[in-house]
C-alpha cells in the first residue's frame, strides 16, 4: 500500500517532513516514530501540543524526553547524511503499512474521515510499541482521550 499524501493535510505532510529533517539534526539514517511526534510537537502553529496539553500531558516535558531519547541513540556523519533516509515508523514501517502510519490510516478509516490529519498521527503514535507510544500512555494519552 503505497501513501498518498494527496490524500494528508498541508500540516501533517509538514510533520512527516519535519521528521526528516529532525532525524538529520540527530545525525539518524532512519526516521522513526520518534521523530514525527517529535516533528508534530515542534509546529508552532500545530494542534498537537495543545490537544496534549488539553489532555493533561505537558507538552513541553514531552518535548524534552523525546529530544533526550533521540539524543541517546547512535549518530552518523558524512556528506549524504539526509539522503536515502530509512522511513521506520513502527511497524514495517515501510510504505504506510503497519506501525504507527497503518494505524493513522486506520483511524482515518475508522472515524470516515477523508484526509490524514496530525490528529490521526497521534492517534497512530499512540497505538506505537516503541518509546513514544509508552511515554505518551504513561502520561495519559491514549486513543479516547484523544479523540475527546
Amino acid at each position: 500500500m503505497a501513501i498518498d499524501f494527496n490524500k494528508w493535510t498541508v500540516k501533517a505532510q509538514e510533520a512527516i517532513e519535519a521528521g526528516r529533517e529532525i532525524a538529520v539534526e540527530y545525525g539518524h539514517q532512519e526516521i522513526d516514530v520518534e521523530h514525527l511526534f517529535l516533528g508534530l510537537l515542534r509546529q508552532n502553529d500545530g494542534t498537537t501540543a495543545p490537544l496534549l496539553n488539553k489532555i493533561g500531558a505537558s507538552s513541553n516535558n514531552l518535548t524534552r524526553e523525546v529530544e533526550t531519547e533521540l539524543a541517546k541513540r547512535p549518530k552518523v556523519a558524512g556528506a549524504d547524511l539526509g539522503r536515502g533516509l530509512t522511513v521506520r515508523l513502527g511497524g514495517n514501517g515501510r510504505d504506510g503499512q503497519g506501525g504507527a502510519l497503518g494505524a493513522a490510516q486506520k483511524a482515518v478509516t475508522q472515524l470516515k474521515d477523508e484526509f490524514l490529519s496530525t490528529e490521526h498521527l497521534l492517534l497512530g503514535i499512540a497505538e506505537d510499541k516503541g518509546f513514544a507510544g509508552g511515554l505518551l500512555k504513561s502520561n495519559g494519552v491514549t486513543r479516547d482521550a484523544i479523540l475527546t
